[in-house]
């Protein structure tokens, strides 16, 4: 019988130090505890603790068993720290390590694309599955078939129509991660909501500083205002634009007397990137918490 690797992520508000207790608790259901980190943040409103925990378990059904009574646990835990803090509140996830299944969404620049159906390719996504990549414009259909990948083209004429088929497609292929490689369509409010509910985390690929240079066309901002340094942000898409919280960031300087069509090509190193963190996320070490996240 093998062994499957899950990670436990939880975000808790509050000093109430919840670690030992989900350890301990792990390690009762027959888990292994292999590795665990916490990073803490500071506001004036709370104390955050983010945390990740990894460990083994004997059977896939063990994990399910662990997934079915953690949420009452859980409860138990926030009413014990209640009685310490008022603002105690913990978020979680228990999945397991690898083990994703991935929908694409695409436009017309690749090249995040790319990056991830390169290591898809390699064997370098652990066990997660690619079940597809959707594109808006019909001349990526070039794409299908690339890397054993098929490729689905939804036009955004209607859009409400066009989101109701993505939906369609994520729950009848069991998608549980969204990667947004250039996608150009804003998701609209309900599709965010949808997809929240049914526990579809939605990575996306800003080519930009999302903080400086929201939205459209971040290279002509970036030049307009002086910038010296030209950024790309991947972070979770939620129904506010560009405005999810951060997983990662890469920054390169601007070059002297550089054109827009200089800076597009330099943001292209946001490919890898993308990859990179989607491999973090795929691997157990990406906690969110609200507004905010942390690769741990």
């Amino acid at each position: 019988m093998s062994t499957v690797h899950v990670s436990l992520t939880a975000g808790v508000r509050g000093d109430y130090d919840v670690l030992p207790a989900l350890n301990d608790w792990l390690q009762t259901h027959g888990g292994e505890v292999i590795d665990g980190r916490i990073v803490t943040k500071n506001s004036n409103a709370h104390r955050l603790k983010l945390i990740r925990s990894t460990f083994l378990l004997s059977s896939a059904g063990k994990l399910a068993e662990l997934q079915a009574g953690f949420t009452e646990h859980v409860g138990h835990l926030i009413a014990e720290g209640q009685r310490v803090d008022p603002a105690f509140d913990v978020s979680w996830r228990l999945s397991r390590v690898g083990a994703h299944r991935i929908l694409i969404m695409v436009s017309k620049t690749l090249y995040g694309l790319y990056n991830v159906l390169g290591m898809y390719a390699e064997g370098l996504l652990g066990d997660a599955h690619i079940v597809g990549v959707v594109s808006n414009h019909r001349d990526a259909h070039v794409l299908d078939g690339l890397g054993g990948v098929p490729f689905a083209f939804v036009p955004t004429d209607d859009k409400d129509e066009a989101e109701r088929r993505l939906l369609h497609m994520v729950i009848h292929q069991r998608v549980n991660v969204i990667v947004l490689a250039r996608y150009m369509q804003v998701l609209s409010p309900w599709l965010c909501a949808e997809l929240e509910a049914a526990g579809v985390l939605v990575i996306n690929l800003h080519h930009g500083d999302a903080i400086g240079f929201p939205g459209a066309r971040p290279s002509r901002q970036a030049l307009e205002r002086g910038a010296r340094q030209i950024g790309a942000t991947v972070h979770v898409a939620t129904k506010d634009l560009d405005r999810g919280p951060i997983l990662d960031q890469g920054f390169w300087p601007v070059p002297p007397a550089a054109s827009e069509q200089d800076l597009t090509r330099i943001q292209w190193r946001g490919g890898p990137l993308l990859a990179e963190t989607l491999w973090a996320y795929l691997s157990g070490r990406v906690v969110v918490c609200g507004a905010s996240a942390e690769i741990i």
